[in-house]
């Protein structure tokens, strides 16, 4: 999204933090007009009798359960690894499981991934998937704080900034309302 809007070939655009703060660094014809949902979305989770005590323990050569190759999990997922000493992609790989639950419990459940990167609201599947077959998910990053990077920014163009006043209006009056009852009917989850 974030290449799409600094090329041209978008107006507007949500994205995770990272892309967009990367997106920024490489070209700045664009503002990230509301951030929102300042809370992390995606955690890593290891089966509860895993030795994976933080995102660094992760052997070399292991897998990493992710939905989607293209979702917002990857950009933070990059970073936690790099930061841990873990190169995606060389120390360790990332298995796409779709949108099926129980794929990606399998793939915890047989050892074809050592770990999974879900949002909190794809877990819930993966989770009773697992306890079906008497397995228990342990989070590993939930404990992890990182409040001062929102989870997903609004953004467009400069040039659309003052000809979409209205529009970026409504659309953060959206969001805040959107914000504020997510906040009161998901924090608990957790």
């Amino acid at each position: 999204m974030v290449q799409q809007v600094a090329a041209g070939k978008a107006q507007v655009g949500i994205a995770v933090t990272e892309p967009a703060m990367l997106g920024y660094e490489q070209n700045g014809d664009f503002v990230s007009v509301y951030d929102f949902l300042t809370g992390n979305a995606f955690d890593l989770w290891v089966l509860d009798g895993s030795p994976v005590q933080k995102i660094g323990d992760l052997p070399k050569g292991s897998s990493i359960a992710i939905k989607d190759q293209a979702g917002g999990e990857i950009p933070r997922l990059n970073v936690q690894l790099e930061k841990a000493g873990r190169k995606p992609g060389a120390d360790v790989q990332y298995q796409q499981f779709g949108e099926n639950a129980s794929v990606a419990a399998n793939m915890l459940a047989t050892n074809k991934a050592a770990a999974m990167e879900i949002s909190w609201n794809s877990l819930v599947g993966v989770d009773q998937a697992l306890k079906d077959q008497g397995k228990q998910l342990r989070c590993v990053t939930c404990a992890e704080t990182e409040t001062s990077l929102t989870q997903f920014s609004f953004a467009l163009r400069q040039d659309m900034m003052f000809a979409t006043v209205l529009v970026v209006g409504a659309v953060g009056i959206a969001l805040y309302g959107l914000v504020a009852f997510l906040e009161k009917k998901v924090i608990w989850w957790r």
